[in-house]
């Protein structure tokens, strides 16, 4: 995962929320709650890593700051809607 040298990094009193874990990286994930940059937790604890198993569903706070690496901002999603295709399959979920 690559570093954001993005300015709001000074700027911003981050609120870290898990909200998931990278299998792969074996990291937390975490977003600010306030200016929208993703970060990770990286080498988390096995009770961390046990406690972030559900986060997708329940995300909460994480208030270690010094433990968090910023990644950067999260790209902008669009969605559009296929004309060729009914309502009910035209969703996200």
């Amino acid at each position: 995962m690559r570093k954001s040298k993005n300015k709001k990094t000074k700027t911003c009193r981050h609120e870290w929320v898990v909200f998931s874990t990278a299998l792969q990286d074996v990291c937390l994930l975490v977003e600010c709650v306030k200016c929208g940059l993703f970060g990770t937790v990286d080498d988390p604890t096995e009770e961390e890593w046990s406690e972030a198993f559900d986060a997708a569903e329940n995300p909460y706070l994480w208030t270690d700051q010094s433990r968090v690496t910023v990644r950067g901002v999260p790209a902008i999603r669009h969605v559009v809607k296929n004309p060729d295709i009914s309502d009910s399959e035209n969703t996200l979920g």
